[in-house]
């Protein structure tokens, strides 16, 4: 028997996909709602996000969120950051749940977003520091003693990286979004070969890029999700294995 996808459905698909991909997981469902849960530790906190799809409209909302350990002393100075009039609060357990009033109306078409804003309201109301808490201070200062020229914005991390051999100059640059510990990363690279272009595709390819050659420039490019702390090896294993092709 075969069960036909209406393009409606399918795209309700590719957004659960996408957010499990993310560390989501897939709860009840009740009418029109697909509700998804993710839990983020951040130092001594966990928070736990709870969220829906409208499946109607293809949108995600928030429902709520619960952070624990809180007091309710601690309440004012988040919601501060949230608008206290779009959101009301509850003691519960060791922590507060929070949610919003009318969640219909705050839509987010990337899930990212939505993690980026709870995340900045908390880091704010609490006054954490994110960047140290999450490690992303001892990333970056291990970046730049490797030799890769690095900037960072809030929770976005870029850097650049040139290597050149006797036989061609190879471009490497990343820009991550690091969330909960992980880096969500796009890598680039753009090179500039000389008698090694099939050899330096090949590498490429078995690294997991998606390649363009055009009047010997080969471009690349690879996304991929890693731990934060992954991060600088991962960097310095392609640099490595791209030298070893044009040195």
């Amino acid at each position: 028997m075969i069960v036909e996808v209406s393009s409606s459905d399918r795209i309700t698909i590719e957004l659960i996909d996408r957010l499990k991909s993310l560390g989501w997981s897939v709860g009840e469902i009740s009418g029109n709602r697909v509700y998804v849960e993710k839990i983020i530790s951040i130092d001594n906190y966990r928070l736990r996000v709870r969220a829906f799809i409208d499946t109607n409209k293809h949108t995600l909302h928030v429902h709520s969120f619960h952070i624990e350990p809180l007091k309710l002393t601690d309440v004012d100075e988040i919601l501060e950051e949230l608008d206290p009039e779009e959101w009301s609060f509850n003691k519960e357990g060791g922590g507060v749940l929070f949610w919003r009033n009318n969640p219909h109306e705050y839509k987010y078409s990337d899930p990212k977003k939505l993690e980026e804003e709870l995340l900045e309201a908390l880091r704010l109301g609490l006054k954490l520091d994110i960047s140290k808490l999450l490690g992303l201070d001892e990333v970056i200062h291990e970046l730049v003693e490797i030799g890769w020229l690095t900037l960072s914005k809030n929770l976005n991390i870029e850097g650049r990286r040139c290597i050149t051999g006797s036989k061609g100059t190879v471009f490497i640059e990343f820009k991550a979004l690091i969330i909960a510990r992980e880096a969500e990363m796009s890598l680039k690279v753009r090179a500039y070969p000389i008698g090694v272009t099939r050899d330096l595709i090949s590498k490429l390819r078995s690294m997991e890029f998606k390649i363009k050659e055009s009047k010997g420039i080969v471009e690349a490019i690879s996304k991929r999700k890693v731990g934060l702390s992954v991060l600088p090896k991962l960097l310095v294993y392609v640099e490595n294995e791209l030298s070893k092709i044009i040195d």
